[in-house]
């Protein structure tokens, strides 16, 4: 009896390791999700540098993107991509979750101690000095 169930395996061939529907769909939406945020932050970071309005603010009539946020966006994204895999060898998870930290350090832990602190660190101004028809320190 042993046999022919190893039988049947044998002549059904390699399985699948394809994810289900559900599983699969939401793998796409991950990985579409992970890129769009990356192209964003990239698009923003290429308006600061060539003092594109239209690039610095996602969409037109809204306020410029601060660079920092760019950079956040970036890494959140390249997280998320190194994440999408079922299984995401050692290198990979270290990354990710190296990323994962960058972005909650810079946007909550020394954004917080600017705020509650009342000091001012700098971290906007660290690529582009922002001028005052951009971010300002007191719109947190």
């Amino acid at each position: 009896m042993a046999n022919r169930k190893n039988e049947k395996i044998k002549q059904s061939g390699p399985r699948s390791t394809a994810a289900p529907g559900p599983l699969s769909s939401l793998r796409s939406v991950s990985q579409g999700a992970s890129a769009m945020v990356i192209v964003v932050g990239c698009l923003v970071l290429i308006g600061w540098t060539l003092s594109s309005e239209t690039l610095k603010s996602v969409f037109a009539g809204l306020s410029a993107m601060n660079p920092t946020t760019a950079i956040a966006f970036i890494l959140a994204g390249v997280s998320l991509w190194l994440l999408r895999a079922e299984q995401a060898d050692q290198r990979r998870l270290c990354i990710a979750q190296g990323c994962a930290l960058a972005v909650a350090l810079v946007s909550s832990l020394l954004k917080l101690v600017e705020v509650l602190g009342s000091l001012y660190l700098g971290i906007d101004q660290l690529l582009f000095r922002i001028t005052s028809a951009g971010p300002k320190r007191d719109s947190y």
